[in-house]
């Protein structure tokens, strides 16, 4: 949404021009990231393809 809305979306609450009263600009700062490190979805894509589907390992 902040993408949507423009550089108006990451202005603080009670500044002038804050969109929504800053509640976007708030709740970017508060959402949970889940990312992780580079290779997690290659591994967990081995496995899968391994474990679950019977698949030869892939070599590295």
């Amino acid at each position: 949404l902040l993408g949507i809305v423009g550089a108006g979306g990451y202005i603080r609450m009670g500044s002038s021009g804050s969109v929504l009263r800053g509640e976007l600009e708030r709740a970017g700062r508060w959402a949970q990231i889940n990312t992780f490190g580079g290779g997690v979805n290659e591994v967990q894509r081995d496995i899968v393809a391994t474990v679950g589907l019977g698949l030869p390992r892939g070599t590295r």
